[in-house]
């Protein structure tokens, strides 16, 4: 018994603490930002309107009772706000300063959402929060970013170079996003499991028949066969239970993964569903590892050997790089926060 108490003991170390280099991480830090400007650069010119004490703001807490919660600032101010979390969010792309700007971005991101639970608040919105905090938290910025150049470290990211000249951090971070999206998808379908008019296909033919998110070119044809709505529901609940216990690095996660990209892509055709998809496909980033960066990295050379366009790219690329440098000392990272820090203050 102890033994095995040990055993499991060394694999959740192992699951949770083993390190690696933070390919996933800093992929999930470029993508999610832009999925979240795609949302918040059309409410940018409405900021007034919906953030403000010059407009009609729908805060969360009155509906618990709390009419106080949240201060409703002054237009001006409100549109200050939102320009700074904008700049956060840019900055997080491009790894500037990227622990600060996450914190910023995903604290403001918040306030304006619980501002207005009408329409900017949502489930992806409760989703794209709980990612940016678990990035807050990772070293997401020591890899392909603005910190990583200048923090003048000579050191070669390539996943064709040996291990030792790779910066390496505990996989944690990566495994509580794993686990939130597995966890997320769990309680969808236990959700979906106590709503009898889902399996009967009445819902989703509802939902299908309206335009309330975007337009979608093939809902309103697939509500005319109930049969094969019934058969989509059913399949969407047994794929989401599933999920969590068969996403990991097994023979099953090329079933799976591949399934939830087509269950996301179907949702954006049949409901009108734009940035759901993209927040869940920015978090299948996060089951990427070492082995499949290395495994993309050998075939993309294996391209680049083929064709010459590819080669000429790579070259003007590395010219590039060579062009740029590397710059050295505290110096350029205490400048690169002055300059983040004046260009917050001015916005």
């Amino acid at each position: 018994m102890r033994r095995e108490t040990k055993r499991l003991r060394t694999e959740v170390e192992s699951f949770f603490f083993t390190e690696e280099v933070p390919y996933a991480l800093a992929m999930c830090r470029i993508c999610m930002p832009l999925a979240m400007l795609a949302m918040m650069l059309p409410r940018w010119a409405a900021v007034r309107e919906l953030f403000s004490s010059d407009g009609a703001t729908a805060p969360l807490g009155i509906g618990y009772g709390y009419f106080d919660f949240l201060p409703e600032l002054s237009g001006p101010m409100a549109v200050a706000l939102y320009s700074s979390m904008v700049l956060a969010f840019c900055a997080t792309c491009v790894g500037w300063c990227t622990r600060t700007s996450l914190v910023i971005g995903n604290v403001l991101f918040t306030y304006f959402c619980m501002l207005d639970c009408a329409s900017t608040l949502t489930k992806y919105t409760v989703i794209a929060t709980h990612i940016l905090f678990i990035l807050t938290l990772s070293e997401c910025g020591s890899l392909w970013s603005v910190d990583a150049w200048l923090s003048g470290r000579k050191r070669s990211h390539s996943a064709a170079q040996p291990n030792l000249l790779r910066q390496r951090f505990p996989a944690w971070p990566r495994r509580l996003i794993q686990l939130h999206i597995g966890f997320v998808y769990f309680g969808a379908a236990m959700t979906k499991m106590h709503t009898p008019t889902f399996f009967t296909g009445d819902q989703l033919q509802n939902w299908m028949q309206t335009h309330l998110n975007f337009r979608h070119p093939f809902g309103e044809y697939l509500s005319l066969y109930p049969i094969l709505l019934v058969a989509m529901a059913y399949v969407s609940v047994v794929w989401e239970i599933l999920f969590l216990f068969l996403c990991w690095k097994s023979m099953w996660r090329k079933f799976v993964l591949p399934l939830g990209i087509l269950f996301h892509f179907m949702t954006l055709l049949t409901l009108g569903l734009l940035l759901f998809p993209a927040i869940c496909y920015v978090t299948y980033f996060s089951f990427i590892d070492e082995e499949d960066v290395r495994r993309c990295s050998k075939w993309f050379r294996r391209q680049v050997r083929h064709f010459t366009a590819l080669k000429s790219s790579v070259r003007w690329l590395n010219a590039c790089r060579d062009w740029m440098g590397y710059p050295i000392g505290w110096q350029m990272s205490s400048r690169a926060a002055f300059v983040f820090t004046l260009v917050l203050f001015s916005v």
